[in-house]
């Protein structure tokens, strides 16, 4: 459990969370690379969470819409269902083709 508080310490406090329990600095951090290693790895891994949360949140990009019936599509069916004469269709089927 006493290892649990090193990370957040590491972030807040970097004297702290490079004191070895004698107060000695530094002595267990040359396999990281020392003081030039050692933010460079925290910035990595702070960056390998950013991509993963972003590939996990992301808005549907380039995924197909589930979209319903067009307005030609209903106009068929109101043609179908005889709601509308075929005079009327053309004259809609035109005005809809414009836009």
């Amino acid at each position: 459990m006493k290892q649990l508080w090193i990370p957040i310490a590491a972030l807040l406090m970097p004297k702290v969370a490079l004191a070895d329990p004698d107060g000695t600095y530094g002595t267990h951090m040359h396999g990281y690379g020392g003081w030039f290693m050692g933010p460079f790895v925290w910035l990595l891994v702070i960056a390998a969470i950013l991509c993963c949360a972003y590939v996990i949140f992301r808005p549907s990009m380039g995924r197909p819409e589930e979209k319903g019936p067009t307005a030609l599509d209903e106009l068929d069916l109101r043609l179908a269902r005889g709601e509308i004469d075929p005079e009327d269709y053309e004259a809609r089927r035109k005005l809809l083709s414009k836009s």
